[in-house]
C-alpha cells in the first residue's frame, strides 16, 4: 500500500487532494452556464437563463478522487479491479451529488463488463493524491496511467492523467513552475503558449473559423459558440495547466480556471490541486469547503 497521507472521506488534510475538492466545489455552480465575470461570488449559487438556481456542492470528480485516495491506502497490489469497484461503490453509496450523465453511462459500461473509450476529462483530474504520494516520479506517473485506464482506454485521457500526476508530483516536491512547464510542453506536448482566448475558446467547444473579407481569407480567426459541451482531455488540462501557470496564489487560480469555462469542475479541479500542491489553501476557503462537504449534496 502507498502513503497518500490520506484521511476518510471528506475528512481531506492532503493540500493537493483538498485543492482538487476546493476547486470542483467552486466551480460547481458554472459547470452547466459559465461564467466570464473574475470577481463571481465563492461558494455562491448561480442562477441560469431559464432561472435554473446551481448550487456549489462536490461532483462524481471529487468522489472518484477519494475512491482514487482510498484505492491507494487498501490496495496493497494497486489493481484496477479494486480501483473499479471502489469507484462504483462509492457513487453508488452518495448519490445526491452533482453527477453528469457521462458519469452513469460509464457505470453502466463497467457493471455490463464493457470498456470505455472515450475521451474523458475527469479521468485527469482524480489523479491528485497519486501526485501526492510519497513515491519516485516514475511509480507516480505509471500508477496514474493505471488509474485513467480504468476509466477509459482512451490514450489522450490516460496521457493527460499522467501529466497531472506529474504536475502534482513536482509542484509538492518544491519544483518552480518553469519546471513544471517545461514538463508540460515536453514531456506531454501541452502547448501553454496559445493566446488564451484560444484556450478559453477550445475548453468551451467553440469553433475556429477564418476571417472572410470579399471572399478572401485574411488569416485572421474568431471563434464561434456552436453549442457543443467540450469533455475532452485536451482542452481541459491545457486549460487548467495555463490557470495555474498564470495565478498568482490558490484562489486567483481556481478563479482563472473557472472563468475559462467549458467543463468548469474538471478544470478547477486540476488547477485547484496543482495550485494546492503549489500554495496550500487559504483557512477561509477550507472552512467553507468543509462546510459545503458536510453539508451534502
Amino acid at each position: 500500500m502507498m502513503d497518500s497521507g490520506i484521511n476518510a472521506y471528506g475528512q481531506w488534510d492532503v493540500p493537493a487532494v483538498f485543492g482538487a475538492v476546493v476547486g470542483d466545489i467552486i466551480a460547481s455552480p458554472y459547470r452547466l452556464v459559465n461564467t466570464d465575470r473574475y470577481d463571481f461570488s465563492l461558494f455562491e449559487k448561480n442562477k441560469g437563463p431559464l432561472g435554473h438556481v446551481f448550487h456549489p456542492g462536490i461532483t462524481g470528480v471529487s468522489v472518484i478522487t477519494a475512491a482514487v485516495s482510498k484505492w491507494l491506502k487498501t490496495d496493497s497490489e494497486l489493481t484496477p479491479k479494486a480501483l473499479d469497484r471502489l469507484i462504483i461503490e462509492m457513487i453508488r453509496d452518495d448519490m445526491d451529488r452533482n453527477y453528469t450523465s457521462w458519469l452513469f453511462h460509464w457505470i453502466d459500461l463497467q457493471s455490463n463488463g464493457e470498456k470505455c473509450n472515450f475521451d474523458l476529462n475527469f479521468a485527469a483530474a482524480i489523479v491528485s493524491p497519486i501526485g501526492m504520494c510519497r513515491i519516485p516520479l516514475k511509480d507516480a506517473i505509471d500508477t496514474a496511467g493505471k488509474a485513467a485506464s480504468v476509466i477509459t482506454s482512451d490514450k489522450n485521457t490516460v496521457r493527460g492523467a499522467k501529466a497531472i500526476a506529474e504536475a502534482v508530483w513536482l509542484a509538492s516536491n518544491g519544483r518552480s513552475k518553469e519546471d513544471i512547464l517545461f514538463s508540460m510542453e515536453h514531456g506531454y506536448g501541452y502547448s501553454l503558449s496559445l493566446p488564451l482566448e484560444e484556450i478559453t475558446a477550445r475548453a468551451r467547444g467553440y469553433l475556429k473559423e477564418p476571417i472572410i473579407v470579399n471572399g478572401e481569407e485574411t488569416g485572421e480567426y474568431y471563434f464561434r459558440d456552436i453549442g457543443r459541451r467540450e469533455f475532452r482531455t485536451g482542452p481541459a488540462v491545457t486549460a487548467a495547466l495555463k490557470a495555474f501557470m498564470d495565478g498568482n496564489g490558490f484562489e486567483d487560480t481556481v478563479r482563472r480556471a473557472v472563468v475559462i469555462g467549458g467543463d468548469s469542475c474538471s478544470i478547477a479541479s486540476i488547477a485547484g490541486a496543482i495550485a494546492g500542491a503549489k500554495y496550500g489553501i487559504p483557512d477561509d476557503i477550507k472552512r467553507k469547503a468543509v462546510f459545503e462537504l458536510n453539508k451534502g449534496g
